[in-house]
């Protein structure tokens, strides 16, 4: 299911890019490939600037400022 579907609400495709970053850390080297596709495969290379509205932006930056928070709380 690619990332910018329709059928999930922005919520969840934020936690959809909270869980699979969580992967990063992991070192699941068996996803990691995946999952870069996924978050970044509709990003054309030959773009030379990306939408601040595109829904999978917008999902990637929230699921790492939730992620960011997380581990500030952990710390403290």
């Amino acid at each position: 299911m690619p990332i910018k579907s329709q059928i999930n609400t922005i919520e969840e495709t934020i936690k959809l890019c909270e869980c699979a970053t969580l992967a990063y850390t992991k070192k699941d080297f068996a996803v990691l490939n995946k999952v870069s596709n996924w978050l970044f495969e509709h990003i054309d290379e030959d773009i030379e600037e990306i939408e601040d509205n595109d829904p999978t932006i917008i999902s990637i930056v929230e699921s790492q400022k939730i992620l960011f928070q997380k581990s500030m709380e952990t710390k403290n």
